[in-house]
């Protein structure tokens, strides 16, 4: 079995145990992640406010992410971007489905809702660490019944479409939206190939016909 590098902790006891960083702007809610990290045989990092700053100096075998908003997401986007090869596990509220699957293409390896057993979010983040994706069965099941492609267009994703049908540019509509350039091509991309297409002009055409923006939309 081989395993991923990373900067896991070696102690004295035994052998090296992997590295978890909990991140989450709730004390009470951060210190009781940390608490089940550790009693599950995990070391465990509590990284500075500047994420990014913190991982470029430190490659975590898992970064646990608290997300309370969707204005998180793009931060999991970056955080991907600086390292990519450290797996996200996201907690979330109570969302629909879209929301799972935002994250998943913002780059996390995991979603839970942040109600979980603790022996589930235990599970999934060893899953996470050994490269798996992981969602509840019930969000699967409503990813994997979509009957096409539009379905899985989120309102996020109609919304960027319809920012570009009255000319936004790609530089000011990441701005505003809080991802880099570069993620911001990413995600759009992933869009189009949704709907079938390669270019903005054929995804703002999809979209028209299929009845998902209106006239005053272009």
């Amino acid at each position: 079995m081989t395993r991923r590098a990373g900067h896991s902790a070696t102690t004295a006891e035994g052998p090296a145990r992997p590295v978890v960083a909990i991140v989450d702007s709730v004390d009470i809610f951060r210190v009781g992640l940390l608490r089940l990290f550790h009693e599950a045989g995990y070391a465990t990092a509590t990284p500075s406010a500047d994420l990014e700053s913190w991982i470029d100096g430190h490659e975590p075998d898992l970064v646990t992410v608290v997300v309370r908003s969707r204005e998180q997401y793009p931060a999991i986007a970056k955080l991907k971007e600086r390292a990519p090869r450290v797996p996200v596990l996201a907690l979330i509220n109570e969302a629909p489905p879209d929301a799972y699957w935002e994250l998943i293409r913002a780059g996390a390896s995991a979603v839970l809702p942040v109600s979980s057993e603790c022996q589930c979010v235990i599970s999934s983040a060893a899953a996470a660490i050994c490269g798996n994706v992981v969602l509840p069965a019930s969000v699967a099941r409503i990813l994997a019944s979509t009957p096409d492609s539009t379905s899985s267009v989120s309102q996020r994703d109609l919304d960027w479409i319809r920012e570009l049908a009255h000319g936004r540019t790609i530089s000011s509509l990441a701005k505003q939206s809080g991802y880099s350039e570069r993620n911001l091509h990413r995600l759009l991309s992933d869009i189009y190939q949704r709907l079938g297409v390669r270019t903005r002009s054929e995804a703002i055409a999809a979209a028209s016909r299929r009845g998902l923006l209106s006239a005053v939309d272009y």
